[in-house]
């Protein structure tokens, strides 16, 4: 039996009139929504000067902006699509909401290697991030995902969307909806107690 989202927890994001959606490639979006993978990897956009997390709880808006394929592992590289997910015209479809578990800031390169079952980006591009800016390391969050029933839809031309940035903040009217997790709970605490040990260098 499919896992309900965590309401309690989840209330103020649920009801609020303003709520945060995550930018990322669509391939890593549906990589998450898959449960192929349960971290995120960040250093910041462009237009921010660090990552920083603004939530707890946000949508996952999947982009195609600085998407390439080759820069993630070869059995990633195919979005497999599910009936019914087509968005309306000049729309985006967002299907997923993610919890952070755990949030760190990495700045051993090896503690990222070592991480290399639980994402499907390709090591050179993430090392290229881990060397930008002045601050060498990554933020890394470890993430509960859901796929939401109804999917959000957002107008893909609407300025606060585009650009070189980690966070979109959307005025989201509330309507009920119902949330069931990608990965199971026993699977996901076996997944997340085997990130924290490679993160603490004992895995």
């Amino acid at each position: 039996m499919s896992e309900s989202f965590p309401t309690e927890q989840a209330k103020d994001f649920l009801t609020s009139p303003e709520q945060y959606a995550f930018k990322d490639w669509q391939i890593v979006v549906d990589a998450l929504g898959k449960g192929k993978q349960s971290i995120l990897l960040r250093k910041g956009g462009i237009q921010e000067k660090e990552f920083q997390l603004k939530s707890s709880f946000f949508w996952l808006l999947p982009t195609h902006y600085h998407e390439e394929l080759l820069q993630v592992k070869p059995e990633y590289r195919f979005v497999e699509k599910d009936a019914g997910d087509e968005a309306s015209p000049g729309c985006l479809l967002l299907k997923y909401v993610a919890w952070v578990q755990e949030d760190f800031f990495v700045t051993d390169w090896e503690i990222v290697r070592r991480l290399s079952p639980f994402y499907i980006w390709e090591e050179p591009i993430l090392k290229k991030r881990f060397d930008y800016g002045k601050k060498k390391g990554l933020s890394v969050l470890i993430l509960r995902v859901y796929r939401a029933y109804p999917p959000l839809e957002v107008k893909e031309d609407e300025k606060a969307i585009r650009g070189c940035r980690s966070w979109v903040k959307m005025a989201t009217p509330f309507t009920p909806r119902r949330f069931e997790a990608v990965i199971d709970e026993k699977k996901f605490c076996e997944i997340r107690k085997n990130i924290l040990l490679r993160i603490k260098g004992l895995l």
